[in-house]
């Protein structure tokens, strides 16, 4: 997804009302369509970071991989969408400042307890701020066509990055642990939000509206019409009719007896006499 530099300037200038930034607006609404697929309330997002400390005058120089990750429980659910950003932008500014002991050394000591199976397998990464590719790459190599992350143990990478004022937003996915389409739908879904906050102001003021798919939404509707006429008289009477029509009939049956109409009719006007 591609949001043009005017609708991202909305976005960004309405999250900052709310005292969040782009990254984390993004990182909430990006949390929200997964666990509202997962039935969840809160999900634990990985964050990658560049965390390149100024330990010595020469790192700055250095061309190295500074990443690193903070593992972000997220509220997904229950407040308005402002309200939720503000609350995962506080938790992350928390966060923020033990990141010393990173996410992986947290996931270490989760899985020596054996409570994270899985590890954190949803990343959010954001390169908002500057350019993705500079014009010193474009120059010689061109226009950006096709680009993909992959990393072990990763089920849904998000990206976010800045190109010509644009805002890329991209999902890379181990597509063979999901069904048919599932992650195409909850990419659509989470389109679908970005453009509602980009075009309505009111929208952040609001808990996070339906994401089912039209598509899905027919099919439920269709499922669940099952209107019919209502037919007349009680519900017992059936019983009695069919007792009058093939009394010797089987009714009930367990391991020991069976009773066919005649016998379990005549057992119930015995009760009710009684």
């Amino acid at each position: 997804m591609i949001v043009p530099a005017t609708r991202w300037h909305a976005f960004s200038n309405r999250a900052g009302e709310y005292g969040v930034t782009p990254t984390m607006a993004l990182a909430t609404c990006f949390s929200a369509v997964l666990a509202r697929w997962g039935g969840l309330t809160r999900l634990l997002l990985n964050i990658t970071l560049f965390d390149r400390q100024p330990l010595h005058p020469a790192v700055g120089a250095m061309l190295a991989d500074f990443t690193n990750i903070l593992l972000l429980d997220t509220a997904c659910d229950g407040d308005t969408v402002s309200n939720l950003a503000r609350k995962n932008q506080l938790t992350f500014t928390e966060d923020w400042e033990h990141r010393h002991w990173s996410g992986v050394e947290l996931l270490r000591e989760l899985k020596r307890q054996q409570r994270y199976p899985h590890g954190a397998p949803v990343v959010f990464t954001s390169n908002l701020g500057r350019s993705l590719y500079s014009s010193r790459a474009e120059s010689p190599l061109g226009e950006p066509e096709w680009g993909i992350s992959q990393t072990p143990q990763v089920w849904i990478d998000h990206l976010a990055f800045e190109h010509h004022g644009e805002v890329w937003l991209q999902w890379d996915s181990n597509d063979a642990l999901f069904p048919p389409a599932l992650v195409e739908t909850l990419f659509d879904a989470y389109c679908q939000l970005i453009n509602q906050l980009c075009d309505d102001e009111s929208a952040w003021q609001k808990p996070f509206a339906d994401m089912m798919p039209a598509s899905q939404r027919a099919i439920r509707e269709r499922v669940n019409a099952t209107g019919a006429p209502i037919p007349e008289g009680l519900l017992h009477e059936g019983i009695f009719r069919i007792a009058l029509q093939q009394p010797q009939a089987l009714a009930v049956t367990d391991m020991r007896y069976q009773w066919n109409y005649h016998e379990l009719t005549d057992y119930a006007r015995r009760c009710a006499a009684g």
